[in-house]
């Protein structure tokens, strides 16, 4: 999951044609990340 995370990061996938199939892809799971092992991060939190 964190490697997932981490190449979705460092991909160049914003702007490309491919982005609306990484965003279907991300959203099928749910995606919780962690900052700082305090602050839970969603998928939902960023799409508002």
């Amino acid at each position: 999951s964190e490697r997932y995370l981490k190449h979705v990061y460092l991909s160049n996938w914003i702007g490309t044609k491919s982005t609306k199939a990484v965003l279907i892809t991300i959203s099928q799971k749910p995606l919780i990340m962690k900052a700082c092992h305090l602050l839970i991060i969603s998928v939902e939190l960023f799409a508002k």
